[in-house]
């Protein structure tokens, strides 16, 4: 993408090196720069609506505002619409059937967006609760998890969940892999998660994964472009407009040489989820 004259004060407070910044600034400046492929007509609109964010005093700063565009606020609450899933649709013969991998306290918590009374209902049923507005219906009978629950419990709120389930957050986008590419049984996640370019599972103990079949999503998939992935300093950038499909970044602990796999992104919806499973990210399937 040109980032046009109005933005220029952006681009250099996204360079700026400060106390505040990790440097994740200037990588999601490198990944708006380098995409091609998002439509102009899109691209330009970003910019028009960034502009009249200024002044930015900071990198950080100049980042929320970027997110707050595509992400969508009070003032913009179309902000996804627009902005999202731009890139190419994803032939039909790919990514038969996804995969996804997301921590075990979205379950709640993404519910409670979505349909609160049936978080609460689940939470009953299987004597789990984790959000804080289910700890407040249960109060001291509030459990920890998955730690704490027998295999049995795990179970039984696996089951329930995948009755009807968000594939993503919110009024956002899901990200996934094609399954028939990415080694989800092996005992251990450890080394496919870093693969995946996830490092906030990089200290956890356990992963929630959802798997589902492209044919029930009724949602396009798109090619990752550089909107998709604002809020992401590890989105890698597919360069050629033509590629089938998005590729991942491995993270630092994948090691060197280590490749990605393909990926795509869709919007959210509450669906019914072929299978969904906790699973100890260095031990077994529980």
């Amino acid at each position: 993408m040109h980032i046009p004259d109005s933005c220029h004060q952006w681009r250099l407070k996204m360079q700026s090196n400060s106390q505040e910044s990790d440097g994740a600034e200037r990588q999601v400046l490198h990944n708006v720069e380098a995409d091609p492929c998002t439509p102009l007509e899109v691209e330009e609109e970003f910019f028009v609506r960034l502009a009249r964010t200024s002044p930015w005093e900071n990198a950080p700063q100049a980042w929320e505002a970027a997110i707050r565009i595509v992400w969508g606020n009070d003032r913009n609450p179309d902000g996804p619409d627009r902005f999202y899933c731009v890139g190419r649709i994803v032939p039909e013969d790919r990514m038969r059937t996804l995969i996804r991998f997301t921590p075990v306290a979205d379950w709640s918590r993404n519910l409670d967006k979505e349909a609160p009374q049936r978080a609460s209902g689940i939470a009953q049923r299987t004597g789990v609760l984790q959000s804080s507005s289910l700890a407040a219906v249960g109060g001291s009978a509030a459990k920890l998890w998955p730690a704490d629950l027998s295999p049995k419990q795990r179970a039984a709120l696996c089951s329930d969940l995948a009755q009807e389930y968000p594939t993503g957050h919110s009024g956002g986008i899901a990200w996934v892999a094609d399954a028939a590419d990415v080694p989800w049984q092996d005992d251990r996640l450890r080394p496919v998660l870093r693969r995946l370019g996830l490092p906030h599972f990089e200290h956890d103990i356990w992963v929630l994964m959802l798997r589902y079949n492209r044919n029930d999503l009724n949602r396009t998939l798109h090619v990752p472009r550089a909107f998709d992935g604002i809020n992401c300093p590890g989105f890698a950038v597919q360069t050629d407009c033509d590629a089938p499909t998005g590729m991942t970044r491995p993270t630092p602990e994948a090691g060197e040489g280590s490749l990605g796999y393909p990926e795509a992104v869709h919007r959210n919806r509450m669906m019914k989820i072929s299978v969904i499973a906790l699973r100890q990210i260095d031990g077994h399937t529980s």
